[in-house]
């Protein structure tokens, strides 16, 4: 796990700079026009929707079959060059598909509240193309153990839209420009991935002469289309209640759910990063059969990503009431804060479960990744669909939540029947323990009148109390690895005063 530790760390580093940023615009600045941000959520959010699409599978294709030609920088190019041409393709069939579309779409649309904001739904075509070669390219340097820079900037949206946000708020600019400006900043970071791609791998695309180099073209093509259908579903299962809470509600209140949405969310960050940089890893110990390498890496990301996760949860939690209260207007978000521990446990739960996603997908048994997030999309929509009317916000917590613990444990049971693998041990429950006595000490913390010396307060008391006792306990050797480098760069500093 070293490998794995070092790139996650890093990409967590970054990635909770961009978070700082965020929760400072979270608390201060989107509050103050929630509509706007809603159709930032909603364009942003909906192109994501329609990326599987677009990238045909070519993200998973990158990685299940990167081992078989790694270190021939001819065919690498080749290849990379290929998954672009299929992504273009891809690109140009969803166009099709939204201009054959396109009458019922602005009937629908049209008829909204917010319809005056009609005029910005097209952005959602070329959010949606700079949004899919990002991904694909930013899957492609992962294969050469690269996360960091292309996370960094994925991460600087967080610094581009506050200010086009603050720009527009106080008159400087007009909202066209807000979106125009996301736009450019989207193909600002696609062209700078695309140059890292090259520079990663140090390969030239070219136009293969080839399309499946030696690979059977039946499971290339198969695997490809598995996938895009998966793909679809993890993303219509974690993206689609923002859609729809603003088809069925209003932008207003999407940008609400939004708002704690986010603040939940960020609790997931290194589960992204553990999952990026093991793909490739796990995908070359499957290729030759080193079972015993995939188990210690389900076991180890499993209880690191939940030491992670049980800080974070607790940290949020915790503070939730005071974060909140800073912010103008707190009643409304305040009232809404039960969506912030609904999508948080979801997103716990599946920390908990580690990089099970990878372990069937670049296994034989990569079906099952499609018929499970089949499961968990058709969950998520019928399930919003049923408690969005009824419930409102909450009903749109409710779904994912319920939907994202189905389907992690349809991933479980599965792993352990077809591997014999299992990711929890005696030292889960145990952290566990460890957790609830936090909270329940971090209780019974007086309040003071001040939220901001409360969010000091109790930030410093959970660390003081949690991660001592993560430490002693040595429930993960990776936490402790990084403690321990943590403590000793920390007396080289004091000795050198």
């Amino acid at each position: 796990m070293g490998i794995i530790i070092k790139q996650s760390l890093k990409y967590s580093f970054i990635n909770y700079i961009a978070v700082l940023i965020g929760v400072i615009s979270t608390v201060f600045i989107y509050p103050l026009d929630k509509q706007v941000y809603g159709l930032f959520r909603f364009l942003i959010d909906t192109s994501y929707l329609l990326v599987p699409a677009v990238l045909i599978g070519t993200p998973a294709l990158s990685v299940k079959f990167f081992p078989v030609f790694k270190g021939n920088k001819h065919k690498e190019g080749e290849f990379i060059t290929q998954l672009y041409k299929l992504a273009l393709i891809g690109f140009i069939l969803v166009c099709l598909v939204i201009f054959a579309f396109r009458k019922p779409i602005i009937d629908y649309y049209g008829q909204k509240p917010e319809r005056q904001y009609l005029e910005y739904l097209w952005f959602i075509i070329p959010f949606l193309f700079a949004n899919a070669v990002f991904g694909l390219s930013r899957q492609i340097v992962a294969n050469y153990g690269k996360i960091v820079w292309p996370s960094a900037l994925e991460g600087s949206i967080k610094i581009v839209f506050p200010a086009l946000f603050l720009a527009y708020y106080w008159h400087y600019i007009h909202l066209d420009w807000v979106i125009m400006g996301v736009g450019i900043f989207l193909f600002t970071i696609m062209a700078l991935s695309l140059w890292y791609v090259m520079k990663s791998g140090a390969v030239k695309l070219k136009l293969p002469k080839t399309t499946t180099w030696g690979i059977e073209k039946r499971e290339f093509y198969r695997y490809a289309a598995y996938f895009t259908l998966g793909s679809a579903g993890a993303i219509i299962a974690t993206r689609i209640d923002t859609f729809m809470v603003a088809s069925m509600i209003d932008l207003n209140r999407t940008g609400i759910y939004s708002i704690a949405a986010l603040v939940a969310l960020n609790i997931g960050i290194p589960i992204n990063a553990v999952t990026a940089i093991s793909a490739p890893i796990i995908s070359q110990a499957i290729s030759v059969n080193n079972w015993k390498e995939v188990e210690k890496i389900y076991k180890k990301s499993s209880i690191t990503l939940l030491v992670a996760g049980c800080f974070l949860f607790l940290l949020v939690w915790v503070n939730l009431d005071d974060l909140f209260g800073l912010m103008p207007d707190n009643d409304e978000m305040i009232a809404h804060k039960d969506i912030v521990l609904l999508l948080a446990v979801a997103k716990l739960f599946d920390m908990a479960t580690g990089v099970n996603d990878s372990i069937t997908a670049y296994s034989g048994h990569y079906k099952l990744n499609f018929y499970s997030l089949l499961l968990l999309a058709i969950l998520n929509i019928v399930g919003n669909l049923l408690l969005i009317p009824q419930y409102g916000l909450l009903g749109a917590a409710i779904s994912p939540m319920i939907a994202s613990v189905i389907f992690n444990l349809v991933k479980l049971v599965y792993i352990k029947w077809a591997f014999n693998m299992y990711p929890f041990t005696v030292k889960t429950f145990v952290l566990i323990l460890i957790s609830v006595a936090a909270y329940i000490l971090l209780y019974f913390v007086p309040d003071f009148e001040n939220h901001f010396i409360n969010l000091c307060i109790n930030s410093a008391l959970l660390a003081a109390i949690f991660v001592p006792a993560i430490y002693f306990s040595k429930i993960s050797e990776d936490v402790n690895s990084i403690l321990d480098n943590i403590i000793s760069k920390a007396l080289k500093l004091l000795k050198l005063k």
